[in-house]
């Protein structure tokens, strides 16, 4: 799930798909945290066999 974590050392995670990687991104520019694309165990796996 990507992660943002913020200066006062909160963290915010957002779904692991396209909406809240893009969600992540602009939320981390908001308030200036970084952003860590980090898929839990089995969400890449799931993710993969809903494509095929």
């Amino acid at each position: 799930m990507p992660t943002v974590m913020m200066p006062g050392g909160k963290k915010r995670q957002f779904p692991y798909n396209a909406v809240g990687k893009a969600q992540a991104h602009s939320f981390a520019k908001m308030n200036g945290g970084k952003v860590k694309n980090n898929p839990g165990y089995g969400d890449e796996k799931a993710m993969g066999k809903k494509m095929y």
